[in-house]
């Protein structure tokens, strides 16, 4: 169980520990399960082992063929998504990063066709390489919501797409998305999400 808390007094805006770990009657078994407090990691790796075809997948994507990768997910919203934003804050965590941009793979997962071409082109407008998963393991019209989720192999790519996200170095996510939530969680990362009022750092550690 993971809870939202407040980061600025104005929001509610991270996931951070379970209120149990806080608890001093339980806080030293937890801490001595869970390092650092990272629960979702270890119990995610536990129980969802990839098994082919999913590892094979994995196994032979692109984004394995690059030392450094940054995630970029954005979950359509209402209102408007600046996909620009996204590109932009990516762009700034290669630089922080100090990532040779020769060795350097965006990775760019969206539920909207639209967004994610947005973004595919903008990245490689600025020279940087990009990777995604095939629009037919993604997209249907007849889906729930135009996904592809309604059979096996849609929840098969979900999971490979959540599951590269996972793997990147960086990755700036959609505020309020549980995908991108649980893909930072399960690759033990911090993100950086995108709210309507700007861009945080989150303070999972």
């Amino acid at each position: 169980y993971q809870f939202l808390v407040p980061l600025d007094g104005n929001s509610l805006s991270d996931w951070l520990l379970p209120l149990l770990y806080i608890n001093p009657h339980y806080s030293s078994t937890l801490d001595s399960w869970f390092r650092y407090g990272r629960i979702i990691q270890p119990v995610a790796q536990a129980i969802m082992p990839l098994a082919s075809p999913i590892l094979d997948y994995v196994k032979n994507s692109t984004l394995q063929r690059y030392s450094n990768k940054i995630g970029v997910q954005m979950r359509k919203v209402k209102g408007t998504l600046d996909v620009n934003k996204f590109v932009d804050i990516a762009k700034l965590l290669v630089l922080e990063n100090e990532f040779e941009k020769n060795d350097t793979v965006f990775h760019v997962a969206s539920d909207d066709q639209t967004l994610r071409k947005q973004a595919l082109d903008r990245i490689q407008q600025e020279g940087y390489a990009a990777t995604f998963l095939p629009p037919e393991y993604v997209y249907s019209p007849e889906g729930k919501e135009g996904l592809l989720r309604d059979n096996v192999l849609g929840l098969q790519f979900a999971l490979v797409e959540m599951y590269l996200l996972s793997q990147c170095d960086e990755l700036v996510i959609t505020h309020g998305s549980s995908f991108g939530y649980f893909a930072a969680a399960w690759g033990g990362k911090k993100p950086t999400y995108l709210t309507a009022n700007g861009h945080h750092r989150s303070i999972i550690v």
